[in-house]
C-alpha cells in the first residue's frame, strides 16, 4: 500500500472499513500510522486509522506493541471527537465522506463517539488496559468523561448506560467481587434501581392523590411518608458510593436548583396562589386546564429548542428532552409537595378568604399540615418553567450542566 492508497480511505464510510479485506487494512494501518501527514490531512489520517484498528480483529495484526497503538490511535481520534472546536475546525456536520458507493455521508460527532464505545452490546476493548476486561485508570477517565459529556448534551439513557458499564468493569478488592454465579451488576447499581423505583411509584402516587384519598387516607399518607424516608436513605447511600457526584450528574442537580428559585415568587406572595385557587373552584375548570397546559408546553418547547443544537434527529430530539423534562416534572412536585406541606396552613391563616370554598379543594394528608392537590398541580409547571428561563437569564450554559 502507498500514501496514495492511504488518503483514499479519507473517503471511507466506518461500513467502509468493516467491509474491506483484513490484509488490505493491516497494510493501511502500516502506512497511515508511519506516514508523515500534512497538518490539514493529519485529523483525517487520525480517523482513518483509529477506524482501521476498529475494525481489524487483533490476531490479524501481528505486532509486539499492537495494544498500545491501538489505544493510542483510538484516544487521539476520541479527542477530536469530543473537543469543543476541533483542531483547525474540524468537519463535524459540514464534511460528506463520499465513501465507496459514492453516496455522501454526514460526519456526526456523536455517531463517531458511540461507535467507538460500544463493541455490540458492550463496552469497547478501548477502555480496558488488557484483554481481560478490568478498567484501568485511563479507561475510568475516559469513561467517567464521557458520562458528563453526554450528560451536558441532554442525552441521560446513554450517560446512564456508560454509568453502569463503569460500575460492572471497575476494579473491585477481591473480598468485594461477586462469584461467578452472582451477575455481572453490583449490590450498588441494584439499589440505585430500587431507588428509581421507588421514585416512580411516589410520583404516581402524587398523580393519583384524590383517589388514593378517596379510598383511604392512611395508604396516602403511608406514600407520602416515603417521600420525606427517601431523601435521608438516598444521603446515606450517595454518600457510600464512590461514584456519587456521577449518580447526582444523572439527577440534574442544577435543574432542582432552578426550580427551587422557580418557585420563590410563587410562594412569596398569596396571589399567584389566589389565582389558581379561584381558576380550580369556578364553574369554568377548563381555564386552569389551559393555565397548567400552557406552562408545561412552554417548558418542554424551550428544552426542544435547546436541544436541537445537538441534534436533529426527531425522535432522538424528543426522546432526549422527555426525558429530561419528566426528571424536571419530579424534581418540581417534591419540592412543591415539601414547600406547601410546610405552607398551606399559614396561608390558610393569613386569609380566611383565600380558598373561596374549601369543600370544592381537594385536600391532601401531609406529615406537617393539609396539602390542597389543585395548588400543587397548578405550581408543578409553574415553577419549572420559571425556574428554566431563570437559567437563560443567569448564563449559557444547557439545564444539564453539572454544578
Amino acid at each position: 500500500m502507498t500514501r496514495e492508497d492511504a488518503i483514499k480511505t479519507f473517503d471511507w464510510t466506518l461500513e467502509d472499513w468493516r467491509s474491506a479485506e483484513n490484509d488490505g487494512k493491516i497494510s493501511l494501518i502500516g502506512v497511515l500510522s508511519s506516514e508523515k501527514w500534512e497538518e490539514f490531512e493529519k485529523f483525517h489520517a487520525i480517523r482513518a486509522l483509529a477506524w482501521a484498528y476498529m475494525t481489524s480483529p487483533q490476531k490479524a495484526i501481528e505486532k509486539p506493541d499492537y495494544w498500545e497503538d491501538y489505544r493510542s490511535a483510538l484516544h487521539d481520534w476520541l479527542r477530536i471527537c469530543v473537543s469543543p472546536k476541533p483542531p483547525d475546525e474540524f468537519y463535524f456536520q459540514t464534511c460528506t465522506l463520499k465513501g465507496k458507493d459514492g453516496k455522501g455521508y454526514t460526519l456526526d460527532r456523536e455517531t463517531c463517539i458511540k461507535d467507538l464505545m460500544r463493541d455490540g452490546d458492550g463496552l469497547n476493548s478501548f477502555f480496558f488496559g488488557s484483554e481481560i476486561k478490568t478498567l484501568d485508570k485511563e479507561g475510568e477517565l475516559h469513561l467517567r468523561y464521557l458520562i458528563t459529556w453526554f450528560i451536558r448534551r441532554y442525552d441521560l439513557k446513554t450517560a446512564s448506560w456508560l454509568l453502569q458499564q463503569l460500575k460492572k468493569y471497575q476494579p473491585r478488592p477481591e473480598s468485594k467481587k461477586a462469584s461467578p454465579t452472582s451477575g455481572s451488576g453490583s449490590a450498588t447499581w441494584q439499589w440505585g434501581g430500587a431507588f428509581q423505583g421507588l421514585f416512580l411509584v411516589i410520583m404516581l402516587v402524587l398523580a393519583l392523590g384524590p383517589l388514593l384519598t378517596l379510598w383511604s387516607r392512611y395508604v396516602y399518607t403511608f406514600f407520602i411518608s416515603l417521600t420525606y424516608l427517601a431523601l435521608p436513605l438516598g444521603v446515606i447511600w450517595l454518600l457510600t458510593d464512590p461514584m456519587a457526584n456521577l449518580y447526582i450528574r444523572l439527577l440534574v442537580p442544577r435543574m432542582a436548583g432552578c426550580i427551587i428559585v422557580g418557585y420563590l415568587p410563587l410562594v412569596v406572595g398569596i396571589e399567584t396562589w389566589q389565582a389558581i385557587s379561584f381558576l380550580a373552584q369556578s364553574p369554568s375548570s377548563w381555564q386552569m386546564l389551559f393555565l397548567i397546559g400552557l406552562a408545561a408546553a412552554a417548558a418542554f418547547g424551550y428544552l426542544i429548542l435547546e436541544i436541537q443544537h445537538i441534534t436533529l434527529k426527531r425522535w432522538e430530539l424528543l426522546c432526549r428532552g422527555f426525558r429530561v423534562y419528566t426528571l424536571g416534572l419530579g424534581w418540581s412536585l417534591g419540592i412543591g409537595l415539601v414547600i406547601l406541606d410546610m405552607l398551606a396552613l399559614s396561608y390558610q391563616k393569613m386569609d380566611e378568604h383565600i380558598f373561596l370554598d374549601e369543600t370544592q379543594l381537594t385536600w391532601l394528608p401531609g406529615l406537617l399540615g393539609k396539602i390542597p392537590w389543585e395548588i400543587l398541580v397548578g405550581y408543578v409547571p409553574l415553577a419549572l418553567l420559571i425556574g428554566i428561563f431563570l437559567q437563560i437569564i443567569w448564563e449559557e450554559k444547557p439545564i444539564t450542566e453539572p454544578l
